[in-house]
This record gives C-alpha cells, structure tokens and sequence, in this order.
C-alpha cells in the first residue's frame, strides 16, 4: 500500500475544538503540552 500524502494546515482554535468534536478524538495531557510548547516556540521564531 503506498504512503499517503498529508496535508498540513493550521487551524484556528474554534475550528480545532470543532474537528475535535466531530471526530470523538481523545487527547492525553502529555500530547497538549508538547504541542502548546511546539506552539510557542513557534510562534517566538516569527
């Protein structure tokens, strides 16, 4: 089966919780802070 091709978007945080809902995703603490933390080093780069 061949890879697929991921499309990577930001979204805003309304539409997050949005998608979130929708699709019944579970995230675990340690998953938010890494991504909070990506988040913020990222946006210090800018």
């Amino acid at each position: 089966m061949p890879p697929h091709k991921i499309r990577q978007e930001w979204l805003a945080l309304d539409e997050t919780a949005e998608v979130i809902l929708q699709h019944s995703i579970t995230l675990q603490s340690a998953d938010l802070i890494r991504h909070s933390f990506i988040w913020r080093n990222r946006s210090i780069c800018l």
